[in-house]
């Protein structure tokens, strides 16, 4: 039987400045890379994107832009940010009740803060509003991060 397996990674390669040769310098070297790993890029959905022409691009959920003085800045939308908060106070709501799919639920809240975190770190909550704060803290937590983190310890508390 032959077994096929597809590896998918999205990479993404910033620097200032707009000398189009240097991007291709740099997919080639890619390329090369790839290559000793048996792996190859996909071209038709290599994009080079200028931040000099656009102030905004958003790429696999991250949205990247650049300031007055070309410093980039990295976000994740306010709409993940959203379903995250909504997401976790749902499933805290039912957290006397932890059956497994309750626990897969917790992956998954975790795994998506984990994303947001590793874009923004914790200065993302600071697009919630004074009353979706406010309805953290009935819970009894100070932010959304402890309230994932101490709710949803799926590594303590999970059934084997």
């Amino acid at each position: 039987m032959d077994e096929c397996t597809r590896y998918a990674y999205d990479l993404v390669v910033s620097y200032k400045g707009d000398n189009t040769d240097f991007c291709k310098i740099i997919f080639d070297r890619i390329v090369e890379l790839l290559a000793k790993y048996h792996l190859k890029a996909n071209k038709g959905k290599t994009k080079i994107i200028n931040l000099n022409i656009s102030n905004h691009v958003k790429i696999t959920g991250v949205n990247i832009t650049r300031d007055d003085e070309n410093n980039r800045g990295l976000s994740v939308d306010r709409k993940l940010k959203n379903e995250l908060y909504n997401r976790a106070i749902k499933l805290c709501s039912t957290s006397n009740n932890k059956t497994p799919e309750w626990y897969q639920k917790a992956q998954s809240i975790r795994g998506l803060q984990s994303f947001v975190l590793g874009v923004e770190g914790k200065e993302y909550e600071n697009t919630y509003s004074g009353e979706m704060i406010n309805i953290i803290k009935t819970y009894g937590y100070d932010s959304l991060k402890e309230l994932i983190d101490k709710t949803y310890d799926v590594s303590i508390n999970s059934p084997k």
